[in-house]
Formats: structure tokens, C-alpha cells, sequence
């Protein structure tokens, strides 16, 4: 289901009379941007009543509302698939203060279901690392832009993605050293593995 910058009558009419109705029989949810969500959210919650919800993507969505989605998200029972398009108009420095949203899925203990997502904007490192502590049933992760960490990394919190068989990396500005390490702790059974753009200043003088 596809919900797009309609009225908002328009959208209440349709998440009382077709998704309500229908929510235990909903695969998939696509937003179109954040005004989308937001009345969305007024008339419905996202919870365990979509039991086979498996794929939704966020699109144009600010890291503010994520934290609160967040939440929701890792009570789906039954996904697999999340992709998240942050609105152009966050920048994601070094020090991680606008990537902090990303800690929530580390917040709790519970994993989460989902096997494919896909991070289309820059993340630190370490913010990566709290993600996938998460998400042990990755098969397919698809980075935008992963940026080298100003602290140190301690690559003993990282756990193994035995699932993960796909990863792409469009800009990986992290050291090689530190790039094989990552690779080397995630166990993966990797099939396919796209690095675009620089790995690294330093990759060519690596031995």
C-alpha cells in the first residue's frame, strides 16, 4: 500500500475504511514523506495487529520522527525489510550528534525481524554497530555513506550476521585495517560485496 501527499481527509477516509479494516492482511507500507506519516499516525498505530506487515519504507522522513518509529517498528512480528530515506536537510557530521536517533534501536533488548534494509544516508561507524546488534537476521544491507568514527572502536561488541550474503557500501570512508576487521567479526556468508566510491585514503598502501 502506497500512501502519498493526498488531503488529509483523504488519507483518514482511507486508514479507517481500508487499512483498519485491513491490517492483519497488509504486507507492505510505503510512505511517501513525513507529512504522510504524520497523519497517518493520527489515525492509526503501527503495532501487532499488522502481524504480516514485512516491508516498509519511510521516504523523506526526519530522524525526529524516526526515534518515535522506532519504537513501533520493532514490534512487527514479521519484518524483513525497512528502508529509510532521511530528509536532505539533516547533515550527519563526525561527532554523531544528529545520528543519535539511531541508538534507539539499541535502547531495548528485544531483535528485531528485519533481513533487508537499506540506510540511505551518511552514519558513523559506531552508530552502524548499534544497529546491527539488533538485527542478527540481516541477509541484505544496502549504506549509503559510512563514515569513520572519531572514538575508538571496540569491534568485540559487534555481533556475527551469519545470514548476511549482500552488503554494498556506496562511500565507505572508513580505514582498510578497520574495514577488515568489520568484515572479518560479521561470520558472513557473503555472496555479494559492492564497495563504490573510496574505502579509504590509505587502501592503496595497504598490503
Amino acid at each position: 500500500i502506497k500512501l502519498d501527499s493526498t488531503s488529509q481527509l483523504e488519507i483518514e477516509h482511507y486508514c479507517k475504511d481500508v487499512i483498519i479494516q485491513n491490517e492483519h492482511r497488509i504486507l507492505s507500507l510505503y510512505f511517501e514523506d513525513e507529512p504522510v506519516i504524520n497523519d497517518f499516525l493520527t489515525h492509526c498505530i503501527i503495532d501487532l495487529s499488522f502481524d504480516r506487515l514485512e516491508s516498509i519504507v519511510l521516504d523523506e522522513v526526519s530522524l525526529d520522527r524516526l526515534v518515535i518509529l522506532f519504537f513501533y517498528l520493532k514490534s512487527l512480528p514479521r519484518l524483513v525489510s525497512l528502508t529509510i530515506y532521511i530528509e536532505n536537510k539533516w547533515s550527519c557530521d563526525d561527532d554523531g550528534k544528529e545520528l543519535d536517533a539511531f541508538v534507539v534501536l539499541a535502547s531495548n533488548e528485544r531483535f528485531s525481524t528485519i533481513e533487508y534494509l537499506n540506510i540511505d544516508h551518511k552514519c558513523i561507524f559506531n552508530e552502524l554497530f548499534s544497529i546491527l546488534q539488533h538485527t542478527p537476521q540481516l541477509r541484505h544491507l544496502i549504506h549509503k555513506n559510512l563514515i569513520k568514527s572519531n572514538t575508538n572502536i571496540d569491534f568485540q561488541k559487534l555481533v556475527a550476521l551469519p545470514n548476511l550474503i549482500y552488503l554494498r557500501i556506496d562511500n565507505c570512508e572508513i580505514g582498510f585495517d578497520e574495514f577488515e576487521i568489520f568484515i572479518t567479526k560479521l561470520y558472513a556468508q557473503l555472496q555479494i560485496l559492492n564497495i563504490e566510491q573510496h574505502l579509504c585514503d590509505g587502501c592503496l598502501d595497504a598490503d
